[in-house]
C-alpha cells in the first residue's frame, strides 16, 4: 500500500472521529439548552407547560365546558413546527393532566367525542 493510500485512510478516520466529536458537542448543547416552554400559575403554584399542552389548555379554557372532538382540538393546536394527531393527542392529553396535578380534573374527557374544560 502506498503513502498516499494510508494518508486517505488516515484522513477518513480523522473526518469519521470529528464528526463523531461534534455531534457529540452538539447532542450535549441540546441537552443543556432549555426548551423553551410556557409557565402557568394556578393557586400561586408555577407549572411549566410545553408549545402543546399549553395551546391544548388554551384552546380549551377559552370555551369551557363545550365538548370538542379530537379532530377539532388538532385542526387548532396542529402546526409545522409542533405537529399533533389524533392518535398523540392523548398523549400530550395525560402530560397535560399530570403536570397540573391537582388540577387535573378541569380537562375532562367526554366519551365517545373528545374533551372539554371544567371550570
Amino acid at each position: 500500500m502506498s503513502e498516499s493510500q494510508e494518508a486517505g485512510f488516515q484522513a477518513e478516520d480523522d473526518w469519521g472521529d470529528f464528526r463523531k466529536e461534534n455531534r457529540r458537542q452538539r447532542q450535549k448543547r441540546e441537552q443543556s439548552t432549555p426548551r423553551p416552554g410556557y409557565l402557568i400559575e394556578l393557586s400561586g403554584q408555577a407549572i411549566s407547560l410545553d408549545y402543546l399542552e399549553y395551546r391544548i389548555l388554551q384552546f380549551l379554557s377559552d370555551r369551557p365546558y363545550k365538548a370538542f372532538t379530537k379532530r377539532q382540538i388538532v385542526a387548532a393546536v396542529n402546526s409545522p413546527q409542533h405537529p399533533v394527531t389524533e392518535e398523540t393527542l392523548d398523549r400530550h392529553v395525560m402530560t397535560l393532566r399530570e403536570k397540573l396535578g391537582l388540577f387535573s380534573d378541569y380537562v375532562q374527557s367526554v366519551p365517545y367525542v373528545g374533551y372539554r374544560f371544567k371550570e
